[in-house]
């Protein structure tokens, strides 16, 4: 879906849609919270990995529409993946989620080849995605809600924090693709 410029402003289509997911998304997330606060062992009850499974769909989601959106500007991977803002000085946010993302949905395959009692593949994007988790830093047992709760300082827990990254990221992809933010 392209995005516009009417004015000076993006017309974001795609972004809109993003915000009614992790909205979506937040409410049960906010619930699921709720319940861990009542609950006397949240990880026995499933609390913790019903969060992670929906905080883990949320980057998913967050992945979609950045590849989206530089595939709509003509923007390469790598490129779009350097881009500001930076979540620390080894890894931009973009990269972190796209890792994080990454991680939500092979982490299966992972731990199939670990029952079998291989490594992770060192190759290909098994390796990217391992070496870019290492730049966000310790996630230990809950990747996703850690990375979220890292990239949401001060906030609620809550993917809808992310979409003012996207814009900030957007905004620097189109700043460099036309020579101006407008």
């Amino acid at each position: 879906m392209a995005i516009l410029r009417v004015g000076g402003t993006a017309v974001d289509y795609e972004l809109g849609l993003l915000k009614k997911i992790l909205a979506l998304l937040d409410m049960e997330l906010s619930q699921v919270n709720a319940a861990i606060k009542q609950s006397q062992d949240p990880e026995s009850d499933g609390l913790l990995d019903l969060g992670e499974f929906l905080i883990g769909s949320g980057f998913v989601a967050v992945q979609r529409y950045i590849n989206s959106t530089r595939v709509d500007f003509g923007v390469s991977k790598e490129d779009a993946y350097d881009k500001p803002p930076m979540f620390n000085k080894s890894i931009s946010t973009v990269a972190a989620i796209n890792a994080i993302a990454n991680y939500w949905k092979h982490s299966s395959d992972w731990d199939e080849r670990e029952r079998k009692g291989e490594e992770p593949s060192e190759q290909g994007s098994s390796k990217w995605t391992i070496q870019h988790l290492e730049s966000v830093g310790d996630l230990n047992d809950y990747p996703c809600a850690n990375a979220l709760a890292l990239m949401s300082p001060g906030k609620d827990l809550a993917l809808s924090n992310l979409t003012s990254v996207l814009i900030e990221w957007r905004e620097g992809l189109w700043a460099g693709r036309s020579g101006t933010a407008e």
